[in-house]
């Protein structure tokens, strides 16, 4: 009987080699070592200079911020739009769960095309349908059009949730991830916090349609900025080759299974027939993958994904804070508008303030802070990183968004005054970047080669939770009461953090039991 091939288990790497020399494997200290491996193909993005990386991801952070502000803008359109066009907060709900559905439904066509046809295509198209998403909200003569337009921005959204990781993951080594991410975070907070608040403003002096109106104008310039900009970091890099000695489950020499190589398996090192690309090499429209998987083994590949523990865990964990953070944002003109607090669309909008400043305090927690204590758990572990070393701050997210939803509801609910409930909106914008940064970089160091299909499976749990809870708000609040309601949602976001404690101590047992679901995606028996 043939043996079947021994591959090591995903999501573990050696990181740490004390006794290396410095070369372009090792860091300048010689002892982390450079994971992925860098090749002497110019177009490889990981050789990218520092400048070349930060304009990239300026570019993304830019088109993010976009994106984030008109998902989320909405919002404060809807008592103009309710009087213009005669509909009621129900109607405008649904319009809103529609489009965060096709947020995460759309990536499962545009995942694919990105692994397969290059990053800078699907940026490109989502900047343009964001853009004519924009001016049919803007031109809406009835509500049917409006509702179109929204589910347009649902779509084209989608790949903002997703696409950014996977770029983060062609440009950055491991070690350097949480930094990359927090380019996307940061922007994220941005748009989303501070997006509805301009728009707040926008829509009490000039009217609901010039919040349209500037977005078309930001999506537009965005389009240009990816089209001539952006370099493309789509590069086949891996290949994986048989090594007796490594079984599944082993540690030993694992640095040793994951070649980097180029189509026809020979090493990458050995070619670098130009240091300078031209211009437009790094822009071309599309750059088909070398990869001999097809479109539809990319799109089934996040299916089967989708049904293993840690894209699960990663998607509720996710998808819980975006729900806290909705329930948040859909309540605060209740909450501030009423009779104890009296502001007015303005004044509610600066409070999303609070959440931006929060956000700002955790994104290093999440990013470079959480990359250091990476290397060091790898350096205190015979030097072998394990992707778990990225879930450790899920335990100060865990308190701090618990108490947040506590401040935030308990306060509203009894009048207190209003800095109360706004130092709670706050520490639940300080949690949910911090969040988003371990759960994404979680899912893609756990199946590193399908980093595209693990973080979309999440995305779609994660907006198929969030879609429901868009429905479920009005009627917990009106069966509960606000503090009720704010009081189990802590309770809930509590134990959904502290499992990662659970997911910390078994996830490695849970990876090796995937690893044939994930080799055999990749097309390998193990």
């Amino acid at each position: 009987m043939e043996q079947k091939k021994q591959f090591p288990v995903p999501g573990e790497t050696s990181l740490i080699d004390h006794h290396a020399s410095c070369d372009n494997t090792y860091e300048s200290n010689g002892s982390v070592r450079l994971v992925p491996q860098p090749t002497a193909d110019p177009l490889d993005p990981l050789t990218w200079s520092n400048s070349r990386k930060y304009v990239a991801m300026l570019i993304i952070s830019f088109w993010t911020m976009v994106l984030g502000a008109a998902t989320l803008s909405g919002g404060v359109q809807y008592s103009a739009i309710m009087a213009e066009f005669e509909i009621d907060v129900g109607y405008l709900n649904v319009s809103a769960a529609l489009a965060l559905l096709l947020c995460g439904v759309s990536n499962l066509f545009f995942s694919p095309m990105a692994l397969k046809y290059g990053r800078r295509p699907v940026y490109l198209l989502s900047a343009f349908l964001t853009c004519f998403a924009q001016v049919l909200i803007a031109w809406a003569v009835n509500k049917e059009m409006l509702t179109a337009g929204r589910c347009l921005v649902g779509l084209a959204a989608g790949p903002f949730e997703q696409l950014p990781a996977v770029s983060v993951a062609d440009m950055f080594f491991v070690h350097e991830r949480g930094f990359g991410l927090s380019f996307y975070v940061f922007s994220i907070s941005f748009g989303s916090f501070l997006g509805p608040m301009v728009a707040g403003i926008v829509t009490n002096n000039l009217g609901w349609r010039w919040v349209n109106n500037i977005l078309i104008i930001l999506a537009a310039i965005s389009f240009v900025m990816i089209l001539v900009g952006l370099e493309e970091s789509s590069f086949h890099r891996y290949s994986i080759i048989e090594d007796s000695s490594v079984a599944v489950g082993q540690n030993s020499d694992i640095s040793h299974t994951l070649a980097a190589c180029d189509d026809d398996g020979e090493s990458a090192r050995r070619r670098m027939d130009s240091v300078r690309t031209p211009f437009w090499q790094t822009r071309k429209l599309i750059t088909t993958s070398k990869s001999q998987r097809t479109f539809m083994a990319m799109f089934t590949a996040t299916i089967r994904l989708l049904f293993t523990p840690i894209i699960i865990w990663c998607g509720i964990a996710y998808g819980a804070a975006i729900s806290w953070l909705s329930i948040m944002a859909v309540t605060a003109s209740t909450v501030f508008m009423n009779s104890t607090y009296k502001f007015n669309s303005i004044q509610t909008g600066l409070t999303n303030i609070a959440p931006f400043i929060g956000s700002l305090f955790m994104i290093y927690v999440g990013g470079q802070a959480t990359d250091k204590f990476l290397v060091w758990k790898a350096k205190r572990n015979g030097g072998i990183m394990q992707a778990e070393s990225r879930l450790y701050p899920c335990l100060i997210a865990a308190p701090v968004m618990a108490s947040g939803v506590l401040l935030y509801g308990v306060c509203a609910a009894h009048g207190v005054i209003w800095i109360a409930p706004t130092i709670g909106m706050g520490l639940i914008g300080a949690a949910m970047p911090l969040l988003a940064q371990v759960t994404l970089g979680y899912a893609s160091e756990s199946y590193p080669l399908l980093a595209g299909e693990a973080t979309t499976g999440m995305i779609l749990i994660r907006n198929v939770i969030g879609c429901g809870m868009t429905f479920a708000i009005s009627p917990w609040i009106e069966s509960s009461g606000i503090q009720w309601c704010f009081v189990e949602v802590a309770v809930i976001a509590l134990l959904i953090n502290l499992s990662a404690v659970l997911i910390i101590w078994k996830g490695s047992v849970i990876r090796r039991k995937t690893a044939a679901i994930y080799y055999g995606i990749l097309g390998l028996e193990c």
